[in-house]
């Protein structure tokens, strides 16, 4: 704890975030160094690196008791494929600003929604395109549920074509639907994605039989200086990035191995406590009992007395009756 202050103090903090069940984008230039705060409480969470001065990099702390933090990882942002994806409870984050500069970032969680995964993507001109006859990330499969996010923070211009699509796309804005699209179409728009990015969400009802979907982003007001594409899968076993260490995992499955056994070898040596102090005290005189029981025999007397005497009649063998009379 003493640690986690000492490194505070000398990373002074300019901005403090928490995260939320929606996406949402920050823009702002820092003409000094310091590090941007993110308060993590909803999972997963995503960290989208839309733009940020260089050298930056990102701290990991965690948490078991929600009053000590420990520093879990330290990454560089420029080795971050665009989104840093957190589906373990890392407590806080800090981005640490080495230099001034433009400081942009989309962060936040994706609750109930692209279950079949994500493309994120902070370029200026690109086009993404869906298809059913497609073999990688971007194929159309029976029931989807896929999303397009453009985290570019300003006002985007989508030429958005549909070719008879089993299903739906949704435009989400600030985390909640604002506008819907179906069937065979071309449309062009605008859309202010300055403090929420613009989620294209597609539902698809059926067989995607020949269905095709394009959406093609123009923006001349902002320009990163990496424009990059990534890709989420939620059926992804590992959601570390290769270049981290993966340390929180770890160190989350050793201790709870540890607490499952400590507790399995409390409740035994409980059992075992109780299973011996109910046999000395309660049993003792069942022992007692059984034990003068066993070593208790009949006296003589007592056995001519317990005797029962033969009853009926008799005879006797005329060998024997002969010498008797005899006598």
């Amino acid at each position: 704890m003493i640690l986690f202050f000492l490194f505070l103090r000398s990373i002074p903090i300019l901005k403090t975030l928490s995260s939320t069940s929606k996406l949402l984008s920050i823009h702002d230039t820092f003409d000094t160094t310091g590090g941007i705060q993110i308060n993590i409480n909803v999972y997963p969470f995503f960290l989208v690196f839309n733009d940020v001065p260089e050298g930056s990099i990102l701290h990991e702390y965690t948490s078991s008791d929600k009053d000590t933090l420990e520093l879990t990882n330290s990454t560089p942002v420029e080795q971050i494929n665009l989104v840093h994806y957190v589906e373990y409870p890392f407590a806080q984050h800090i981005i640490e600003i080495t230099k001034p500069g433009n400081f942009s970032i989309t962060y936040g969680s994706l609750q109930d929604m692209c279950q079949t995964g994500a493309f994120f993507t902070n370029t200026i001109q690109n086009s993404i395109t869906l298809n059913e006859s497609s073999t990688g990330n971007d194929k159309i499969s029976i029931y989807e549920d896929k999303c397009i996010i453009f985290t570019n923070p300003a006002e985007n211009f989508h030429f958005l074509r549909l070719n008879g699509i089993n299903g739906r796309v949704i435009l989400y804005g600030n985390g909640v639907p604002d506008r819907e699209f179906t069937g065979t179409l071309l449309k062009y728009f605008m859309f202010d994605a300055s403090s929420s990015p613009a989620i294209f969400r597609f539902y698809s009802f059926g067989e995607p039989s020949s269905m095709f979907i394009s959406i093609q982003i123009e923006s001349k007001m902002y320009r990163p200086k990496r424009q990059l594409v990534a890709f989420w899968n939620p059926n992804e076993n590992n959601h570390c990035d290769k270049v981290e260490k993966c340390t929180i995992v770890k160190a989350l499955k050793i201790k709870l191995v540890v607490i499952i056994v400590s507790i399995l070898i409390g409740i035994l040596a409980f059992m075992v406590f109780i299973y011996f102090v109910l046999m000395k005290s309660c049993c003792r005189r069942f022992k007692e009992k059984q034990r003068s029981d066993n070593n208790e025999w009949p006296t003589s007397k007592e056995k001519g007395q317990n005797r029962t005497e033969p009853t009926g009649t008799f005879l006797m063998d005329p060998i024997l009756r002969t010498n008797a009379d005899s006598y």
